[in-house]
C-alpha cells in the first residue's frame, strides 16, 4: 500500500515538473517571439478582394502572403494590439500609440519608403504608384514615440502579386472644371468618362449597366436634377456621357460659390449604387451674389447724353471690372479672368487688341468724310479671342462728325489733284491734234 502511494506521488510530481518545464519553455518562446520583432502583435491576416474579405497565408511569425492577384480596387487588412495606430502620433508622439512606415522589399534604403499610414485597411490604389506589376513585398515597420522603429522592433512583411487594373465602376468628370461658373446665359458642356460601366434604358440584367443620376449638394429626391440612360462606348472598358446646360434645367440650384454637383450610378430600376463623382462649381442663376463676372463699361461719352455728336478726336473712356487687360498676345490657356479689349464700329472690328482704357476714333484709324449715325462697341475676349462665358460688351450710338481740318485738307488735295488731271488732259489733246495734222500732211505730200 505504501509502495503504491509512493509511486502515485512520483508520477504526479513528474507530471508537474513536465508541465512546469513546458510552461517555462512556452513563456520563453513567447518572449523570444516578442523580442524578435513584434512589439504590438502586428499581423497581415486578411485582404479585401473583389469586395469580399479573404484570409491570407501565414508563412512565418513575421511574414504573410496572398496567392491571388490584388488590383486597384482591393484592400490589405492588418490587426494589432496594445497601442493605437494613427498618423497624429507622428507630430504628437505618445506612449499610447504610433504609426506605420511601409517599405518596398526592405527598410535599408529610404528610397524604398512607400509611405506612412495609420490604422487598417490599406488601399492598394493609394500605394499603387510605388508598386510594380507582378510580385511585390511590403515591409510594415511600427514607429513608436521615439520616432524610430519600436524596441523591440515590429517589422512584418506581406507578399502578393499586383495587377494595375480596376474592375470597379468609376466616374471621371472631364468638364466642367472645379469653380466653373454656371449662370443664366452661360452655356457649358459636360463630359464624363465612366469606367467599367455603361448607361442603358432597358434593364438587361447586366450588373455593369444602368443609369446615372445628377443631384446638387445632397443625394435626395428634392435635389434631383436629371437621369441619364445612354452613353457612347469609347472602348471595352470606358463609356462617355456628354450633355449641355442648355439641355437641362439647372436654375433650381441655389446661388452659391460652393455648389456641389453629384453624379451617382444606379441600377436600371433606379436603385442607387456606391459609385459617384463630384465637382464644386459656382452657381448664380438668380444673380444674388457677386461671382466676379468680367464687365466692360463705356464711361464717356455717357449713355444718357442729349448730344450724340462725336468727332474723331473725342476720347472714349473705358471701365473694366474683374478682368486683367493684356497688352500683348499670349499663348497661355484661357482662364476667363484675363484677355483683350476689342473695338468695333457698326460691328466691323477696327482693333482686335487694344491695350488702353481710352481711345478716340482717330486713334483707331477710323476716318469718314460723311456725317452719320454709327455704333461704337467695345468687348472683352479670352486669350484665344473667343468670347467669355458671359459676354462683356458695351456700346454707344453716336452721330459721327468729320473733323473740319481733315475735310479742308482733303478738299485741297482734291483741288490739286483736279488741276493736275486738267493739265494732263490738255497735253494729251495737243499731242492728239499734232498727230492728226502730221498724218494729213504726209497724205497730201504723197498725193
Amino acid at each position: 500500500m505504501i509502495l503504491k502511494i509512493v509511486n502515485t506521488w512520483i508520477i504526479s510530481f513528474s507530471l508537474f515538473c513536465i508541465s512546469f518545464s513546458s510552461g517555462i519553455y512556452n513563456i520563453n518562446i513567447l518572449a523570444q517571439t516578442s523580442s524578435e520583432g513584434n512589439a504590438i502583435g502586428l499581423e497581415i491576416t486578411r485582404v479585401t478582394k473583389d469586395g469580399q474579405v479573404r484570409e491570407t497565408k501565414k508563412d512565418s511569425l513575421v511574414s504573410w502572403s496572398f496567392s491571388e492577384d490584388l488590383n486597384l480596387d482591393d484592400l490589405i487588412r492588418y490587426r494589432w494590439n496594445t497601442v493605437a495606430l494613427d498618423l497624429k502620433y507622428k507630430d504628437k508622439p505618445d506612449t499610447s500609440g504610433g504609426y506605420l512606415r511601409i517599405y518596398a522589399n526592405d527598410d535599408l534604403n529610404q528610397a524604398n519608403l512607400i509611405g506612412e499610414f495609420g490604422s487598417s485597411p490599406l488601399s492598394i490604389s493609394t500605394i499603387s504608384p510605388k508598386l510594380k506589376e507582378g510580385p511585390n513585398k511590403l515591409l510594415f515597420v511600427y514607429i513608436d514615440k521615439t520616432g524610430q522603429p519600436a524596441n523591440p522592433q515590429t517589422k512584418v512583411s506581406f507578399n502578393f502579386n499586383f495587377k494595375n487594373i480596376s474592375i470597379k465602376p468609376k466616374i471621371t468628370i472631364i468638364s466642367p472644371l472645379p469653380d466653373t461658373l454656371l449662370a443664366k446665359g452661360v452655356v457649358k458642356d459636360f463630359v464624363l468618362d465612366i469606367q467599367n460601366f455603361s448607361l442603358e434604358n432597358v434593364d438587361t440584367g447586366n450588373p455593369i449597366k444602368g443609369k446615372l443620376n445628377l443631384y446638387y449638394n445632397e443625394v435626395n429626391t428634392a435635389n434631383f436634377i436629371a437621369s441619364f440612360s445612354s452613353s457612347s462606348q469609347m472602348d471595352d472598358n470606358k463609356a462617355q456621357l456628354k450633355f449641355s446646360t442648355k439641355d437641362y434645367q439647372l436654375d433650381k440650384i441655389p446661388d452659391s460659390l460652393t455648389s456641389k454637383l453629384i453624379f451617382l450610378l444606379t441600377k436600371t430600376n433606379g436603385d442607387l449604387l456606391d459609385t459617384r463623382g463630384e465637382v464644386q462649381v459656382k452657381t448664380n442663376y438668380q444673380n444674388q451674389i457677386n461671382v466676379g463676372i468680367p464687365k466692360v463699361t463705356i464711361l464717356e461719352p455717357k449713355n444718357d447724353r442729349t448730344d450724340l455728336s462725336v468727332t474723331g478726336n473725342q476720347v472714349f473712356l473705358i471701365g473694366i471690372d474683374n478682368f486683367e487687360l493684356l497688352k500683348e498676345r499670349t499663348k497661355s490657356a484661357n482662364d476667363g479672368k484675363s484677355g483683350y479689349l476689342q473695338i468695333l464700329i457698326d460691328d466691323a472690328p477696327y482693333k482686335i487688341l487694344w491695350p488702353e482704357k481710352s481711345f478716340s476714333l482717330n486713334d483707331i484709324g477710323y476716318i469718314d468724310q460723311i456725317e452719320g449715325r454709327k455704333t461704337v462697341k467695345v468687348q472683352l475676349v479670352n486669350k484665344d479671342f473667343s468670347k467669355l462665358d458671359i459676354e462683356a460688351t458695351d456700346s454707344r450710338n453716336i452721330i459721327y462728325v468729320p473733323d473740319k481740318k481733315s475735310s479742308i485738307k482733303t478738299n485741297q488735295d482734291d483741288g490739286e489733284s483736279g488741276i493736275k488731271n486738267s493739265n494732263w488732259r490738255i497735253i494729251i489733246i495737243i499731242l492728239t491734234v499734232v498727230l492728226i495734222i502730221g498724218g494729213i500732211s504726209i497724205l497730201i505730200t504723197k498725193g
